[in-house]
């Protein structure tokens, strides 16, 4: 299957037979194969994805429930295939809330990105193309991750936005969203294994279902799938 597919393009469920509870403030993290079904589930989470049966319920109100009245709002994303603005360096992270006036220097350097090193600093022009700075794809990612931090939410996705860089790279920037994402519903979704070790909770997909779940910790000591998977990945992280 492939990873972009969802009971939308393909005529029948990704997901089937799943009971879960999301606690407030919780990190979660999803993983499993490609199209195991991680990123459907995300997205039936977050109510981009309505579902064909059965309920998905936020704070408790009954029904299908997705956003609050302010739509969308509470919810916050960053998604593989994130988009890269020719605009400036604040611009590209300010567009998630133009409203809002915070300073984003701050939380730029705290995704590992400093605005200090470009010409202009967050005035910086990004795109090689329109004149602006070229910057790499590991820098244009934490770009990415700064721009769903700065959207004010309680819960905050991140679905495999790392997957073109290397696994090394991508757990750092796991660690980086851990830490300024603390206070927040937070919901990781990789096939990586190394990048997830500091999750609350752990969920193994596999054809659509939850096959294991709990911590780092507690998955390796049960010896099944997560941990085959994390054993056949361990030489990406030495």
């Amino acid at each position: 299957m492939n990873p972009y597919e969802s009971e939308y393009t393909t005529g029948k469920n990704v997901i089937t037979d799943l009971s879960l509870c999301v606690k407030k403030g919780e990190t979660i993290a999803i993983v499993g194969d490609n199209g195991a079904g991680k990123s459907t589930l995300v997205k039936l989470l977050i109510g981009l994805y309505q579902p064909s049966e059965g309920m998905v319920a936020c704070g408790g109100a009954e029904g299908n429930v997705y956003a609050d009245e302010t739509g969308y709002g509470n919810r916050s994303a960053v998604f593989q295939n994130f988009s890269k603005y020719y605009l400036s360096l604040e611009d590209n992270v300010r567009i998630s809330a133009p409203k809002r006036q915070q300073d984003c220097k701050q939380l730029l350097q705290e995704v590992g990105l400093n605005p200090d090193r470009l010409p202009g600093g967050t005035c910086a022009l990004l795109g090689k193309e329109f004149g602006g700075a070229e910057l790499s794809g590991g820098e244009w990612q934490r770009i990415a991750i700064a721009r769903g931090i700065y959207r004010r939410s309680d819960i905050i996705v991140l679905d495999e936005p790392t997957a073109s860089i290397d696994p090394i790279e991508e757990s750092r920037l796991f660690e980086l969203f851990y830490k300024v994402s603390r206070g927040r519903t937070c919901i990781l979704v990789t096939h990586r294994m190394g990048a997830v070790k500091m999750a609350d909770r752990i969920l193994m997909l596999e054809n659509g279902a939850v096959i294991e779940e709990g911590s780092h910790m507690d998955l390796m000591k049960k010896r099944g799938k997560y941990y085959e998977l994390y054993q056949l990945q361990a030489k990406w992280y030495q």
